[in-house]
């Protein structure tokens, strides 16, 4: 099935509901791609180029505490779909399992993020002040 016919069969093209389709289509690509890009070039300007600036690191922490928000909604939305979708018990373990996997992995390596930087900057801190000294 191709994008045409299956936005012709959920009535997206042809009516009133084509701007909102288009619409939510940008929002959601804007939600996936703005938090990565910002946290990408601040992690450039921290880690690879070295720039010690707060800014850099308070990028990385915004972008990493999006991405941990985004995990949440992301999980809500898998729980209630698996449980729409798969009626037997067995199914409904299996996937809330692989999802609560996914959610815990998707948050530790946001937090790991979030506490590298943070102890990165400290210690290029304490190494200018005792540079300094």
């Amino acid at each position: 099935m191709n994008f045409y016919s299956f936005a012709v069969s959920d009535g997206f093209i042809g009516n009133a509901n084509t701007m909102a389709w288009f619409r939510k289509t940008v929002v959601e690509f804007m939600q996936a791609t703005v938090p990565g890009g910002i946290g990408a070039v601040a992690s450039y300007f921290f880690f690879i180029r070295g720039k010690n600036h707060k800014a850099c690191v308070n990028m990385i922490t915004v972008a990493s505490i999006i991405g941990i928000i985004g995990n949440l909604l992301f999980i809500q939305h898998d729980i209630s779909k698996a449980r729409i979708l798969f009626t037997g018990a067995s199914m409904i373990t299996t996937t809330a399992r692989e999802t609560a996997a996914d959610f815990v992995l998707g948050i530790a390596v946001f937090v790991l993020i979030i506490y590298q930087t943070h102890t990165l900057y400290r210690k290029r801190i304490t190494a200018m002040n005792l540079k300094e000294k």
